[in-house]
């Protein structure tokens, strides 16, 4: 077999191959790598919806995230915005779900989805309908659906988004009753309801007493640095004070707390919201711990 015979049949196969690998190859149609891609940086508003509640908004004036649900107005907790938007800025997907809108309801992103909308400079740079989670208690991983707000396609995504992303309006709110460092705080005022009195300080030697009687030092740092981490959880809206409260005074912060004959609602001049709590939440921390150092 000649040499010109042999490049026929060579160049022959390798035409072949060549069809194989493109005319012939089956198509594949690719989806999106992600749902979202872009710089935290420059978020300044978002709005999510929950269902058919009403819509939160966040925006941001400096340095301070501002939120309102059409009724309410007030400052948003950072950490809380920005941990939100840090997730949403790239998510990546595991796998393309369905094409179908009559799936939206199995994967739970239809009009009951969380709806979330982020702009940047007036600009919407992402809006997303996040629907069902899963956990494989095997894996102990978790798995969130959903879809671009304007595309009919289902993703799944690996994660938590869709339990982070379900945050109503009380979610953004400041629950940190006390900004006040451990440090700065050199002695405590307790007038309680009944109008008992209590003074907690230092004395010259730098002993921590109570009206005058010596305590142990390690018990009164330990109560001071659970006053300085007071978080309430339960807010109270709406609250209208009356009656004496038991009040704690320490340099400039003040904490009132008033009964309401079962439970307790507490008040920081440095939050202005009211939170709820029982004998055992932040009213023990703040006055039943109190009055046992003197015991």
């Amino acid at each position: 077999m000649n040499n010109k015979i042999l490049s026929l049949i060579f160049f022959g196969l390798l035409a072949l191959l060549i069809a194989r690998k493109t005319i012939l190859k089956p198509t594949t149609k690719s989806f999106r790598a992600s749902l979202s891609n872009f710089d935290s940086a420059t978020i300044d508003k978002l709005t999510i919806q929950i269902g058919d509640a009403p819509a939160t908004t966040l925006t941001k004036s400096g340095e301070q995230w501002q939120m309102t649900d059409g009724t309410r107005t007030m400052d948003a907790k950072p950490s809380t915005v920005t941990s939100l938007i840090t997730e949403l800025s790239t998510l990546k997907t595991k796998q393309l779900v369905s094409k179908s809108a009559d799936k939206w309801a199995d994967y739970e992103v239809d009009d009951k989805a969380k709806k979330i909308e982020v702009y940047s400079g007036g600009k919407r740079v992402t809006a997303l309908h996040i629907g069902r989670f899963n956990f494989n208690q095997q894996t102990r991983a978790g798995i969130s659906y959903a879809r671009l707000s304007d595309e009919d396609e289902i993703y799944s995504l690996d994660g938590f988004l869709a339990m982070s992303a379900a945050k109503d309006f009380d979610s953004f709110r400041e629950t940190k009753l006390v900004t006040t460092a451990q440090e700065q705080i050199q002695s405590i005022n307790l007038t309680t309801e009944s109008g008992q009195q209590l003074e907690l300080g230092k004395s010259i030697d730098g002993s921590w007493i109570i009206n005058d009687t010596v305590i142990d030092s390690t018990a009164a740092s330990r109560y001071i640095s659970g006053l300085t981490n007071l978080n309430g959880s339960v807010f109270e809206d709406g609250f209208s004070p009356s009656g004496v409260p038991a009040t704690i005074t320490a340099g400039a912060l003040q904490i009132q707390a008033y009964s309401t004959g079962s439970d307790f609602v507490i008040k920081s001049n440095q939050n202005p919201a009211y939170f709820r709590s029982d004998t055992s939440g932040i009213y023990k921390r703040m006055i039943t711990d109190l009055l046992s150092l003197s015991q």
